[in-house]
């Protein structure tokens, strides 16, 4: 079975915070709502604890109904909450600026190390 672009985004990602969290648990999973796939990774603590959740998002699936409150529900909490977009995705800001929480960080598939050949 092949995998999805998305999927090996996810996977390319995990692979990184092997390296960078070690000692901590990844959850993660793919969601597609209307056609549109995402990836959400919970990083935890051995304990159990969440320390933060990454969004690894499309520049289509940004635009899904409900996707800034995903990202600061995540916030509420009080842990950090990470949005991964393509490189190109220019709305990924303007989406954040229109009420997203402050803590929310933002940042590109290059900034934290994912380059696929596709």
């Amino acid at each position: 079975m092949s995998r999805t672009h998305m999927e090996r985004v996810v996977d390319a990602r995990l692979r990184i915070l092997e390296n960078e969290v070690p000692d901590t648990v990844r959850d993660h999973e793919i969601i597609t709502d209307d056609g549109l796939d995402r990836g959400v990774i919970t990083v935890h603590d051995l304990e159990g604890h969440v320390l933060y959740v990454e969004f690894v998002e499309s520049e289509e699936s940004l635009t899904r109904p409900g996707a800034l409150e995903q990202f600061n529900e995540a916030t509420s909490s009080g842990c950090r909450a990470l949005v991964i977009v393509p490189d190109e995705a220019r709305s990924a800001a303007e989406l954040l600026s229109r009420g997203g929480n402050p803590s929310i960080e933002l940042v590109s598939y290059g900034v934290v190390g994912i380059y696929l050949l596709i």
